[in-house]
């Protein structure tokens, strides 16, 4: 219980939550291979072109879902705004793991 208010308090404050909700996306992505997808699209970017070519290829998707889907959607019923999560966060993750010298 909240003394100065008297309701009760979350359980998971807003920070871990989005940070669980964002990794089960992730992790739905990943299930779906969406993740891969991603994934091997920046890093034969990489291997073909360059490094700064595959950072630019991954940035240029996690914005462009970022600004034309998860942005329009996040104020859905909260079963559907996870759905459309999924695709920004497997881009964010393939960015972050398949990006030519990561070093995750």
């Amino acid at each position: 219980m909240d003394e100065a208010t008297g309701e009760p308090r979350p359980w998971l404050s807003g920070g871990t939550r989005r940070l669980v909700m964002n990794g089960l996306a992730a992790g739905a992505g990943y299930q779906v291979g969406l993740l891969g997808l991603i994934g091997d699209a920046i890093e034969s970017c990489g291997e073909d072109y360059s490094i700064g070519g595959a950072l630019v290829l991954g940035t240029g998707v996690c914005l462009v879902i970022a600004h034309v889907w998860d942005r329009r959607t996040r104020h859905w019923h909260w079963s559907v705004a996870w759905a459309a999560r999924v695709p920004l966060a497997s881009a964010v993750t393939a960015l972050a793991l398949y990006a030519p010298a990561s070093q995750i």
